[in-house]
């Protein structure tokens, strides 16, 4: 069993659901869906989503009822930042994960 602080703050999951009215119950739960929730249609008419969440949410969705799959820790964060100013100065639309940060607040060194 990992100690406490090897667990990881967020897990990646592959959600199984048969039908359309599971995939709503499923987009009704607060996880990250990235930036475009995505449903991949399996060829018996089920759906494959990508989420991402704290442990505890995920095993929620299984104790739902839901079928899982933990895929892994999602990479570490910040590592790929850079300090460049990769929107242009706001002529680039930002997309992916991330957070807000309020003008002011603390940023990743």
């Amino acid at each position: 069993m990992s100690e406490a602080s090897e667990i990881p703050e967020r897990l990646e999951g592959s959600v199984r659901v048969s039908d359309d009215e599971a995939l709503r119950r499923l987009f009704a739960y607060p996880l990250d869906f990235g930036c475009r929730p995505t449903a991949i249609r399996e060829p018996d008419g089920g759906y494959s989503v990508t989420v991402i969440g704290p442990p505890q949410a995920l095993e929620n969705l299984r104790a739902d009822g839901f079928e899982i799959k933990v895929v892994d820790a999602p990479a570490e964060r910040g590592r790929d930042v850079g300090r460049g100013d990769r929107f242009e100065g706001g002529k680039i639309a930002p997309r992916g994960f991330g957070r807000k940060v309020p003008d002011g607040g603390e940023r990743p060194t």
